[in-house]
């Protein structure tokens, strides 16, 4: 006998669909879940992996000279010496060179431009990435050349008793001076540094000064805008640092200054005048800084031991990102990212923000810099004979 279903049995019947939903419901999102996890732990495992050797992927012949100079320069390599400037990509190719004759080059490179000057000399050369560069010629001896990314170049040059900045549009057909800034040796001492905005519309200047056998460094902050033009010598602001020693100061970006002391350094946001943000001082001997546009590191010595040193990253705002030991010896140290890389002549390390040692080896030759290369483990390593592209490989 036929039997129909009642309310009760529909109701039975959707409760037991719903809770299969549930159920399926469940299961997927466990999946996914999971899956997520091992993706991420995937990721993470990539992005840190570990190296302890390198593979020559290409070596470009004829790139190296003696007197050389190598600078990372827009994922490619740049080098300065004493005839001319060359910058290879990393297929090898010549991206752009030019020649001329300096006793003493001096670089800068800010974007796509490089400006080589030749310090005691009296020539400026501005190359955009593009072609065989521009020749300024200067009426006083160079002390340094800053530039700007849209080519604008601040020349600091040293008169007897008189010291002139002068700042020059590249980018125009004639060489006429945007901005001439003179400053009186016996008044304010003499300028050891300049730094130069992105923009190239504020500048910093570093003055010693001595009296009675005395040193005494000012900082001075120059804007070019109209925030400046009705302040003597487009001054806007300073800062007096008395007998502690102001060794740089720079630019980090357009907006941020970094002024490099004896026993650390301080920092200013400069969006037009200068506002002191940060002060960052240490008691132990500074063996190493450097920075980015968007930290700073120092290297501070261990006072029980000269192998056991401290390395700190800084943000723009002071504050501290990272803090780490290192227990081996290097000549050089850079930052690039979040990657800190260490040079010696026999051995290499990188250490990352998180850290991670990314990299340490013994080098097969001997080596004067590593610079990095668009990509997660290449980089261009100079040795005696070539700037190498290399790969960072685990064996």
């Amino acid at each position: 006998m036929a039997r129909f279903m009642d309310k009760s049995d529909y109701t039975q019947i959707e409760n037991r669909i719903k809770r299969h939903k549930k159920q399926k419901l469940i299961i997927i999102t466990a999946v996914v879940a999971v899956l997520a996890i091992v993706s991420v732990s995937l990721i993470h495992a990539y992005f840190n992996r570990t190296y302890n050797s390198y593979k020559v992927e290409k070596a470009i012949k004829g790139s190296v000279s003696g007197d050389a100079q190598y600078f990372p320069y827009q994922g490619n390599v740049l080098k300065v010496s004493k005839d001319g400037v060359s910058a290879y990509t990393p297929s090898g190719n010549i991206l752009f060179n030019g020649s001329y004759e300096m006793r003493n080059p001096s670089v800068d490179i800010c974007g796509d431009y490089v400006a080589v000057a030749d310090i005691g000399g009296y020539s400026v050369y501005v190359f955009d990435g593009k072609n065989s560069g521009k020749k300024l010629t200067m009426t006083l001896p160079i002390l340094q050349v800053q530039v700007a990314k849209q080519g604008v170049i601040a020349v600091l040059m040293q008169d007897k008793d008189t010291n002139v900045i002068r700042m020059y549009n590249t980018e125009s057909s004639i060489q006429d001076k945007l901005v001439e800034t003179l400053t009186n040796v016996n008044k304010n001492g003499f300028p050891i540094n300049i730094a130069l905005s992105d923009d190239g519309k504020k500048m910093v200047t570093n003055y010693v000064a001595i009296t009675n056998g005395v040193i005494n460094s000012k900082v001075t902050f120059y804007s070019f805008s109209e925030v400046g033009q009705n302040e003597v010598n487009r001054m806007v602001g300073a800062k007096d640092y008395g007998n502690k020693i102001v060794s740089d100061v720079v630019f980090m970006g357009n907006d941020t200054v970094c002024v490099f002391t004896e026993t650390g350094f301080d920092l200013f946001e400069m969006p037009e005048k200068n506002e002191e943000i940060a002060q960052v001082a240490f008691n132990r001997n500074l063996k190493s800084v450097f920075h980015t546009d968007s930290y700073i590191g120092v290297v501070l010595e261990d006072a029980s031991s000269k192998n056991q040193n401290e390395v700190l990253i800084y943000g723009t705002n002071g504050k501290q990102v990272y803090k780490g030991n290192i227990d081996f010896e290097y000549e050089a140290v850079t930052m690039s990212g979040k990657e800190i890389i260490f040079v010696s002549e026999e051995e290499g390390h990188i250490l990352k923000l998180n850290g991670v040692q990314k990299y340490n080896d013994t080098f097969k030759t001997t080596v004067t810099a590593i610079l990095p290369i668009s990509g997660n483990d290449k980089y261009f390593l100079i040795d005696n004979n070539n700037v190498n592209v290399i790969k960072l490989t685990e064996d």
